[in-house]
């Protein structure tokens, strides 16, 4: 296996769904990686490095999928360089490389997964250049952490996610006597060496429910009758943090993104949702559901601020839809005109639909690289977009190139 410090140029590859396996290793007879199947070879204006991918079955029963879901660590011609079989246990997500106290290592959420739920039991662990693990990273409090985000800040410290399920009166929302649990979506950032608590939020301290974008039904897997079937109005998938000490979020069932004030928690701005938005979005910034939300510039005065997130437009829930296929946004706030411009949009290869997952990469040279989630792509292109590569890597939560 090769270390995890060296590189290879990055071209972007395609696994076609379903995926089986029809490769053997002499030293691993035991794996069974995914084959890729090249679909847009790489060009010279592509970013060097290697993709890190988690792949699983999915959240539908018998739905397909890799024969062996793992972490896995590609080369530019699609070779395997690493199987995360045998290193990390159950259920893997959000697998890539970070730093850590000046040392590069990788991170990666280890458990099982509640499909139906959406929720997921397990730790968020680092492991060495020799794919060792080296800590299992928590939340304090003992709270129960989510897969979606594990943001290093600095190097010292990182932000994960923390939903609770808690019980409330529901009939303000249109629930009866049977209906009284909700999650209060959260997040945490914690320091690293010493699990010591730096900020925490939730939702349902500063968002009224009223307005979630995932009404609460009678029925269906999140009705609210007991924590396990919690209605999950809010949804955290994503949290950011700028040089100025604010939290960036992504509320999913909301439909929407808030900037949150790192001293007192408090909602510094709103884009998108039902109601509550402090910027006007036009109908070709419009978006719903979404993943990924990152802070990307702030002008010198603060009057204009960029962002990046991945517009699903749709959802895992049927009938949802506001858009025909999923884009990767680029938009820009301006604070002074309280408007919402699209500065990049980015279309997905054949037009998908990602019902769930997916994030956009800004790379060094300038390229941006989209995972299109569940749909099971990846594109890498220009600053224009001209689309320069192109990758699957199957029912992949989040996928990054290093």
């Amino acid at each position: 296996m090769i270390p995890l410090y060296w590189k290879s140029l990055l071209l972007l590859i395609s696994v076609l769904q379903p995926v089986y396996a029809d490769w053997q290793f002499r030293s691993r007879p035991d794996l069974s990686p995914p084959r890729l199947n090249i679909t847009v070879p790489a060009q010279p204006a592509v970013e060097k490095g290697l993709i890190f991918v988690a792949q699983y079955h999915g959240f539908e029963e018998g739905s397909s999928g890799p024969e062996q879901p793992a972490a896995y660590i590609f080369e530019d011609n699609g070779d395997l360089v690493w199987s995360s079989v045998g290193h990390l246990a159950g259920w893997i997500a959000d697998f890539g490389p970070t730093v850590v106290n000046n040392a590069l290592v990788l991170r990666a959420f280890q458990g099982i997964l509640d499909g139906p739920h959406g929720r997921m039991y397990g730790d968020h662990v680092l492991l060495d250049e020799h794919y060792r693990t080296i800590k299992v990273v928590k939340p304090a409090s003992h709270r129960l952490v989510s897969c979606h985000e594990f943001q290093v800040v600095n190097g010292e410290s990182v932000l994960m996610e923390t939903p609770v399920a808690v019980p409330i009166n529901l009939k303000p929302f249109g629930g009866d006597a049977s209906q009284s649990w909700i999650v209060s979506n959260g997040f945490q950032e914690v320091d690293i060496s010493s699990g010591k608590l730096l900020f925490e939020w939730y939702s349902l301290d500063h968002v009224n429910p009223e307005y979630s974008a995932f009404p609460l039904e009678s029925e269906g897997v999140f009705k609210g009758t007991s924590s396990l079937d919690a209605w999950n109005y809010f949804h955290i998938n994503s949290v950011d943090k700028d040089d100025e000490g604010n939290y960036l979020i992504s509320a999913r069932n909301y439909a929407a993104i808030f900037k949150i004030n790192g001293t007192d928690g408090e909602i510094i701005w709103q884009l998108g949702g039902r109601r509550g938005s402090d910027f006007d979005v036009p109908s070709n910034v419009k978006f719903a559901y979404q993943h990924d939300a990152r802070f990307r510039y702030r002008s010198p005065n603060g009057s204009i601020e960029h962002i990046s997130f991945f517009d699903n437009a749709d959802h895992s829930a049927p009938g949802r839809s506001i858009n025909p296929f999923s884009r990767a946004r680029f938009v820009e706030l301006n604070h002074e005109t309280l408007t919402a411009t699209e500065i990049h949009t980015y279309r997905p290869p054949d037009n998908l639909v990602t019902h769930s997952q997916g994030n956009l990469q800004f790379l060094e040279n300038g390229n941006k690289f989209v995972n299109w989630g569940q749909a099971g792509a990846v594109t890498e292109a220009t600053g224009a977009f001209a689309q320069i590569g192109e990758d699957s890597p199957t029912k992949s939560l989040l996928c990054y190139p290093f």
